[in-house]
């Protein structure tokens, strides 16, 4: 990467270390081609666990050019497209994201990742249709992509996880707990063929 590029990387997060408690990044996302800047700066992010640790639960994505679009975001085929390339390249991105509830900046991330089929239109209201057991499998990959990136930034991963379970209904919060507790089972033990 140039060293341009990288010193003005490094000026913005050192900002956020700075005033890292009351900076929320809300990163606008114009078109497709952002997922290469996206890739650029997040793959130099990941490098210094300073940096990584600094924007822990602060990121929000935006899409300003979908703004006065009806649809949902999730709807949208080129906000569907970049979530799934972003998720492709960083399955730990969560790590990042914010998880207020409000935002709810997993449901749209959750919501791009599935078939299109998937979602459901009922009484002017748009939503997703998936198993719980379906969404905690989704999710649980993520979680565990998010424990070896805090393993490898040397970060607990533990406020995150709770904050992905304190977004989701009960019963896919129950799944996760229990799918987790059997691969930290097997992480102790030898698997059973």
């Amino acid at each position: 990467m140039d060293d341009f590029f990288i010193r003005g990387i490094q000026m913005f997060l050192d900002a956020m270390t700075r005033d890292s408690e009351n900076t929320r990044p809300i990163l606008p996302i114009e078109s497709e081609n952002d997922i290469m800047q996206f890739k650029r700066v997040f793959g130099y992010i990941a490098t210094v666990p300073k940096y990584a640790k600094s924007l822990r639960g602060k990121v929000t994505l935006a899409f300003p050019k979908y703004d006065k679009d009806p649809r949902e975001s999730f709807q949208i085929d080129e906000i569907r497209r970049f979530i799934q390339l972003l998720d492709r390249e960083f399955l730990y991105f969560f790590y990042f994201l914010d998880l207020d509830p409000r935002i709810n900046q997993i449901f749209l991330w959750v919501a791009c990742l599935l078939p299109s089929t998937s979602i459901e239109q009922h009484d002017n209201r748009v939503g997703i249709a998936i198993e719980p057991m379906t969404l905690a499998l989704l999710l649980v990959k993520r979680i565990q992509a998010i424990e070896a990136f805090c393993e490898q930034i040397l970060d607990d991963s533990t406020p995150i996880i709770e904050g992905i379970l304190k977004t989701q209904p009960e019963i896919v919060a129950a799944y996760i707990a229990d799918f987790l507790r059997v691969l930290d089972k097997y992480d102790d033990e030898e698997a059973p063929i």
